[in-house]
This record gives C-alpha cells, sequence and structure tokens, in this order.
C-alpha cells in the first residue's frame, strides 16, 4: 500500500529508464517532458497559426470569432446597464428564466391539462394550487440531468480512450522513455479502450447533445409564446449568449494555457498565437441561442401560427433516423461554423431542435403516452440491438484502425430509437420532483459549463498522485511526439504517458478522474449558480406543478427528504427494466 518508487516488472528504480530523472528521498522533481520543449513550443505557434488561417469548422478563429461578436452586439443591445433595471420584465414578474423552459406538455385544450390563457395565466386559478395526480415536467428535468451526467462522463472518459476531447489526455504504455515511440501496440491495445471506453463515446456522440436540442426546442414555444419575441430573445442572451461569451473568451483559453504552461509546461501563455478565443464543449450554449433566435424570428414573422402537424408513426421516426444516418456519413467531416463534427451535427441538432418544437405545438408528448405496448417493446429492443451493433462496430473498427461508414447510419437511427426510448422510460419512473432531482437541475447547467475544468485538474492530479508514487511518467506534446500522429492521437496539446504492463492503473485513473470529476462539479456548480448576480442565468425555475405532487406527498410545504419510493423503484427500472411496461403506475 506505500508508494515505493520500484519499477512494477524489472525492480529498476526512476532514473534507470532512458531520459527520466532519479527521485531522491524528500525531493520530489518535477514529471519529465519527454520531448524538446522549444520543439513542442514552435508545434504550438504553428498550431496557433493554422488556428487563425481557418476559415470554417469548429477548431478555427473565424467562425468562433464571428459568433461571439454577434453574441457580443447582441448583448449590448439587449442587456446594457440601463435596461436591466426595473420594468416589466417576465423576471420581475416572477416568470421562469429557465432556457429548458418549465412549460406545459400536454397540448393547448387537452383534457388532461388544464387550459392556459394566451398571457400564459391558467383559467381557472384553483388549478396551479391543486396537486397533480403527477407532475408533467419532472421527467425531462430528470432526463435533463441525465444527459449532464452522461456528458461529464464521457469527457471523463475520452481521456483514457484514445478520443479528444478536452486539452490533455493519459495513454498507458509498456514502454516509457525519452523521445519513445508511440505505437498502437504499445499503448492503445486495451481492453478498457477497444471494449469499454470507444464503444461508449460513441454510443453517447449518436444522440446525447440531440437529445439536448429536443428538450430546449419543447421549452421554447411556451416561453415565446409567454414572453412575446424580444422578452424572449433578451431572455436567450442573458442566459446563453453571456455564458457563452464567457467560456469563449475565458474559461476556454485560460484552460489552455492551463494545459499548455502548467500540465505541460510547455511555454505558453494565454492568449498567446491567437489563442485568446477558444471552442470547447459550450459550442452547443452558442448554437442552441442562434436556433432560439432564428426559431423566435420566424414564427413572430409567420404571425404566430404553429403548423399543425400529426404525431408520425414509430416507422416514420425511424425512417428520419435513416436519412440522418445517411448524412451522418455523406459529407463526413467537413468543417462547418462552431459545430465540432461538422455538416452531419448542424444536420442532426437542426432536426432534433425542430422536432422538440413541433412536439410542443402539437402535443406529441402526451400522444407517445398512448403509443402501444408492443411499440414500446419494439423500440426499447431496437435500441438494446443497436446497442449492441455499434459496440461491435466500434471494437472491430477500433482495434483494425480503420474507420467504418456503416456506423453512421446506424448512429442516426440509434439516436431517434433511444431518444424515444428515454423520453417514455423517463415519464414512467420521474413522476414527482425529489430534493436530489431539484439540486442537480439547478446544477446542471453550470456544471455543463464548468466541468471541462475539473476534469483537466482531476487528471492533472492523478498524473502527480502516480509520479509521487514511483510510476514511470513523462508528458510531451501529441503534436510531435513519436508515433502519436500515425496512431491517430494528435488532436489533443498534450499527453501523459504512463508506463504499465497491465490495464490496473488505467481503470484506476478513470475511476478516479470520473468519481472526483462527479463529486466536486455538482456542489461547486450549485454554489455558483446560486451567486448574486449568477443566479438568474444560470439557475433552473420551478414550475408550480412541478413542485406542487413533491410537496403534497411530504404533507407541508417542504421538499421530501428522500425520493418516493416510486422513484427507486423506477431507478432500478432504467438499470435492468427496460421491457417492464409499468402502465400500472
Amino acid at each position: 500500500g506505500s508508494c515505493a518508487p520500484r519499477g512494477r516488472r524489472t525492480g529498476r528504480r526512476i532514473g534507470q529508464l532512458p531520459g527520466l530523472t532519479r527521485v531522491e528521498p524528500g525531493a520530489m522533481a518535477p514529471i519529465p517532458f519527454l520531448s524538446d520543449t522549444a520543439e513542442a513550443a514552435d508545434a504550438l505557434v504553428a498550431m496557433g497559426a493554422r488556428y487563425s488561417e481557418q476559415v470554417a469548422g469548429a477548431g478555427a478563429l473565424w467562425p468562433n470569432l464571428v459568433a461571439i461578436a454577434l453574441v457580443a452586439m447582441a448583448v449590448g443591445w439587449l442587456l446594457p446597464p440601463w435596461r436591466c433595471g426595473g420594468g416589466t420584465s417576465e423576471e420581475a414578474k416572477g416568470g421562469s428564466t429557465n432556457p429548458l423552459e418549465n412549460a406545459q406538455l400536454a397540448a393547448p385544450g387537452s383534457a388532461e391539462a388544464p387550459a392556459v390563457a394566451e398571457a400564459g395565466a391558467p383559467r381557472d386559478p384553483q388549478q396551479v394550487a391543486r396537486p397533480a395526480a403527477r407532475s408533467r415536467t419532472a421527467y425531462l428535468d430528470a432526463l435533463k440531468v441525465f444527459l449532464t451526467v452522461s456528458v461529464v462522463s464521457f469527457h471523463a472518459t475520452c481521456l483514457f480512450a484514445a478520443d479528444s476531447s478536452i486539452d490533455v489526455n493519459m495513454y498507458f504504455c509498456k514502454d516509457v522513455g525519452l523521445n519513445s515511440t508511440f505505437t498502437r501496440e504499445g499503448c492503445l491495445r486495451h481492453g478498457f479502450i477497444e471494449y469499454v471506453g470507444q464503444p461508449f463515446v460513441q454510443l453517447n456522440n449518436a444522440y446525447f447533445m440531440y437529445l439536448f436540442f429536443f428538450i430546449s426546442g419543447f421549452f421554447a414555444p411556451g416561453s415565446l409564446d409567454k414572453k412575446g419575441l424580444r422578452q424572449f430573445v433578451r431572455d436567450r442572451v442573458k442566459r446563453l449568449g453571456l455564458p457563452a461569451m464567457a467560456w469563449y473568451l475565458a474559461l476556454g483559453p485560460s484552460m489552455f494555457s492551463f494545459s499548455a504552461a502548467v500540465a505541460m509546461g510547455v511555454p505558453f501563455s494565454y492568449g498567446q498565437h491567437g489563442l485568446w478565443i477558444f471552442p470547447g464543449p459550450p459550442w452547443f450554449v452558442i448554437v442552441l441561442l442562434a436556433y432560439s433566435c432564428i426559431y423566435g424570428c420566424v414564427h413572430t414573422a409567420d404571425g404566430g401560427l404553429p403548423c399543425r402537424i400529426a404525431l408520425p408513426r414509430v416507422g416514420t421516426f425511424l425512417c428520419v433516423g435513416v436519412v440522418l444516418g445517411l448524412i451522418n456519413v455523406s459529407p463526413g467531416d467537413t468543417p462547418f461554423p462552431v459545430f465540432p463534427n461538422g455538416i452531419a451535427q448542424f444536420v442532426n441538432s437542426a432536426v432534433f431542435f425542430w422536432g422538440g418544437i413541433a412536439a410542443k405545438r402539437n402535443g406529441w408528448l402526451q400522444q407517445l403516452e398512448d403509443l402501444p405496448v408492443p411499440a414500446v417493446r419494439f423500440l426499447r429492443f431496437l435500441t438494446l440491438l443497436l446497442v449492441f451493433l455499434i459496440w461491435l462496430l466500434v471494437a472491430i473498427s477500433f482495434r483494425n484502425g480503420v474507420s467504418d461508414a456503416q456506423l453512421g447510419v446506424v448512429q442516426g437511427v440509434f439516436s431517434v430509437a433511444i431518444s424515444l426510448t428515454f423520453l417514455d422510460l423517463f415519464r414512467r419512473v420521474f413522476t414527482s420532483a425529489s430534493k436530489i432531482l431539484r439540486f442537480m437541475s439547478d446544477a446542471s447547467y453550470a456544471v455543463y459549463l464548468i466541468h471541462p475544468w475539473v476534469i483537466t485538474l482531476a487528471v492533472w492530479a492523478y498524473a502527480h498522485a502516480l509520479h509521487a508514487c514511483g510510476v514511470n511518467i513523462g508528458r510531451t506534446c501529441a503534436y510531435i511526439h513519436p508515433g502519436m500522429k500515425e496512431a491517430g492521437q494528435d488532436r489533443v496539446v498534450g499527453a501523459y504517458l504512463v508506463e504499465a504492463d497491465g490495464e490496473g492503473l488505467l481503470w484506476l485513473g478513470w475511476a478516479f478522474v470520473w468519481s472526483v470529476s462527479m463529486l466536486v462539479v455538482w456542489p461547486l456548480a450549485y454554489g455558483i449558480a446560486k451567486l448574486p448576480g449568477l443566479r438568474q442565468i444560470l439557475e433552473t425555475e420551478w414550475s408550480p406543478e412541478a413542485a406542487a405532487p413533491a410537496a403534497a406527498r411530504s404533507g407541508h410545504g417542504a421538499w421530501p427528504r428522500c425520493l418516493p419510493a416510486t422513484q427507486l423503484q423506477g431507478v432500478a427500472a432504467l438499470g435492468s427494466g427496460l421491457f417492464w411496461d409499468g402502465r400500472a403506475a
């Protein structure tokens, strides 16, 4: 259990490996850099030059600069200090400012939902105070929280699964030394990478951000109808535009500087080489702002008349998935402004956002409750089948070092099938808003914005813990390290190379980074979301209908101390009961 500085296989002490410095007791040397730092600095200069010269794609300066400039203009026009005080804004009236607006799920005029006047006030005031049989928005908040957990897990897994997500990866190789060569056989032949990490990354890549767009699109019509175009756009600029500017101008560039200068030890300063504006996972926020503004303008220009569309059949939904899959493979990774995965990601996100709007305007989610049992079971079976198929295709293609065009088509169908399945499952399971759900929902937006920083610090801490325990570890610039480009691993700034024969340290590293990130980022984000000035931007506003069932169950106005028994049963159903029908509930 002690951190004895001895080699695991040969018994050599640190310093006997080529290029590594011996660590004397009581004098901890820094993690050695396995390449020439001057050459690494030149590589960052070249990367900055490419970033400044490119005109398309998320990894280019000009699309990001134009996007942030437009956001800054909107902030200056709609949110100057002299326009932010008082007035008759929805915030002053107590209306919700959540970008995922807690609007009503039922279609206008439906029998199960209270009728809502044009201004958004219930015709019968007693309907707000009357406890509902089940919350009709809590399950969407639960789904939003689940997707946020998936995002954090996704980026934590990418670090150890040979995929680029943030700026530092960690690899476990059979040999680590000065100018050692990186090979697929020596560094990537791990069961975790081939059978867990890469399949998990590709499964999530196929749907989770698109389902975010669907939920956001679903809440947009209710917010627009309630606030009007100007207040709707102003609210979106405040809740989406300001965080986007904070990331692209401060959090993103500073994280890149930390990764290069501190984690890797390469001479670099904030904003150097044109990297004063830097993209990252919050690309979703800036795209959602654009979609919301476009929708508000188009809907208002059309006179506010919604387009009535009947709920498509399950087969029609799956055909849409096939089309999206073909789009995934047709343009390939052709760059497109702001979108990390190019044109295909733009088309998929736009379709899901429009689908959310159509679902709200036409009561699709309410109609999905009446979906026949055979159709529900078919969707669940198809989802599990596609999970296995994607897992198989990813494992085979990664092991052979090739890309499989079939994977993109399958992912398109999977994105639709799993979205329908999750919407149905979460509706059955999360029938009310518990205290835990409320806490995580309040923090989820801030978690999405700050989690890359927390993950970066966690992997940095794990690397230093390994070094302190005598494990042979080095750091390098992935752009110049021999063999990393040939192995397709030159898409991150830096990399930690750990000498290990087995996979124990790999699994331990993933568990450490994931656990620390989850334990730190949620309470930290919750605290940030509650800060004065940030509360109206980051915190979730809860609608009365989401709160009423929980308060009614507790017998008073406070939130219950624990999850209701039905939710505890439902959580188990999510993990092991995909074929549980649950209609009796």
